[in-house]
């Protein structure tokens, strides 16, 4: 019960499991790629990522600074790490 607690804590404030900037918010336009109903159900968020990976890599940083093209699975481990860490550090 607790570490569910603690699940939908952390969440709250990483709903994709790592942290994302206003910045990179309004960017990558997340608010439209969010799923309409209960987007923060941990279904919804994995086809959120995949989306947001998709919009990453059509809109690389800059000219200058061509981005090196991101596959889903890395960014969904990341969350994964990211869980993983915190729940080591809290326990």
């Amino acid at each position: 019960m607790a570490a569910d607690h603690l699940q939908d804590l952390l969440h709250r404030y990483f709903p994709f499991g790592f942290q994302t900037s206003l910045d990179s918010w309004d960017r990558f336009g997340v608010a439209q790629l969010l799923a309409r109903a209960e987007p923060f159900r941990r279904e919804n968020v994995r086809y959120t990522v995949r989306r947001l990976v998709e919009v990453y890599n059509e809109r690389p940083p800059g000219p200058r600074h061509p981005a090196t093209p991101v596959h889903a699975e890395q960014v969904l481990c990341l969350g994964m790490v990211n869980d993983a860490l915190r729940y080591v550090l809290l326990h």
